[in-house]
């Protein structure tokens, strides 16, 4: 689990974002993208560093934790002291927010590709880190099978009319994709934050290498 606050905590073993569809969700989503855009347009390079690492690494939570710090660039947003938000949907966050600021439209390049990346498999599904890392390689199927569904989602506001027929649009992907990462249930907020992530992936490693500019 991130903090964001004027200090930063990074949980070993967050768990599912569980936050309820109701105004104070949707109070807390709006704080935490608001944040994410700040991020993005003002500390990319913070951006793509996570972008770079391996999920459930070291590395990527060290680089999740220089993302998530509030300083003078991007100060506390939230007035009640600080917001605390699961890893996946605070990457899906910084991923849909750098999206939109730097990657719109070259999804448009990316061709649906039936192979997946290599993803840590080193996990029992007794570990905690298991449950929501498995949610994330789920989102990176959604964006591998069907990359211009997904950014037709990303097109959408979240809790919208538009954001339930873009994702009723992914239904048979989703039911493959869930059949082969063995995901049998995920929640809104979830399948767009690990599709937005797979997304941006995507499109910055299509080559192997980052291919775009970080400033």
């Amino acid at each position: 689990m991130i903090t964001l606050a004027m200090s930063l905590a990074v949980a070993t073993a967050p768990a599912l974002d569980t936050a309820p569809e109701t105004k104070n969700g949707r109070f807390v989503s709006d704080v935490l993208y608001r944040f994410a855009e700040c991020v993005a347009k003002r500390r990319s390079k913070d951006v793509i560093k996570v972008f770079e690492t391996e999920p459930n690494s070291d590395a990527e939570m060290r680089a999740l934790a220089r993302a998530g710090r509030t300083d003078m660039d991007c100060p506390q947003l939230s007035p009640v002291g600080g917001l605390k938000v699961r890893i996946p949907v605070f990457v899906g966050s910084l991923s849909e927010a750098y999206y939109h600021r730097a990657l719109r439209g070259k999804a448009a390049m990316l061709e649906p590709n039936e192979h997946l990346p290599e993803w840590p498999d080193d996990l029992s599904p007794s570990d905690p880190n298991f449950i929501w890392l498995n949610r994330r390689h789920f989102g990176w199927c959604l964006s591998f099978r069907d990359p211009s569904g997904v950014a037709s989602l990303l097109e959408t506001a979240p809790l919208s009319p538009d954001e339930s027929a873009a994702i009723n649009a992914l239904g048979s992907t989703v039911k493959s994709c869930g059949r082969e990462i063995k995901v049998s249930e995920v929640s809104r907020q979830e399948l767009r934050a690990s599709a937005a992530e797979g997304l941006v992936n995507r499109i910055l490693h299509r080559d192997g290498v980052v291919a775009v500019e970080t400033e």
